[in-house]
């Protein structure tokens, strides 16, 4: 037998609650695998101070109020909360249509628009970068690289 299976039936081994041929079972298992006998003696110790505790008496009527709490009607949710998870998915669906839609319908349009505003985009960044180094010491590489640019143009 398998480990996991002999471990599951360890409590009712020693409880004496299987039949013969897997209580023989077990008992030759446990004999030749070391981790199953650690597992026999740790359930068998943990069984132990089971027993040694002394019997709990619950409060009175404590049967009565979890019957009676048992046996309550649930109280009925509201639609919306039954429905919640499937209208969240809904709504998150939609909203991905729509944007898939708009995405479409208006990427066409901007689409020359785009050129135009890269060229511009490539021109203001140059002249951005001409600005931010137009104070370079002398020598620099700062100033050798405003010389290739001025050059360039």
């Amino acid at each position: 037998m398998r480990c996991r299976r002999i471990q599951r039936k360890l409590s009712p081994y020693l409880d004496c609650e299987l039949s013969p041929r897997a209580t023989e079972a077990v008992r030759r298992h446990v004999e030749t695998c070391a981790a199953c006998r650690r597992a026999l003696e740790e359930t068998s110790a943990l069984s132990g101070l089971l027993d040694a505790m002394e019997e709990m008496t619950p409060r009175p009527f404590f049967v009565r109020r979890v019957m009676a709490a048992a046996e309550a009607p649930v109280p009925a949710q509201p639609v919306v909360t039954r429905l919640k998870p499937a209208l969240s998915r809904i709504a998150a669906v939609l909203v991905t249509a729509v944007g898939l839609w708009l995405g479409a319908t208006l990427g066409g349009s901007l689409r020359a628009e785009q050129a135009v505003d890269d060229a511009f985009a490539d021109e203001l960044a140059l002249d951005l970068e001409v600005a931010a180094l137009s104070a370079t010491p002398p020598g620099s590489l700062a100033e050798v690289y405003l010389d290739l640019v001025a050059e360039s143009e």
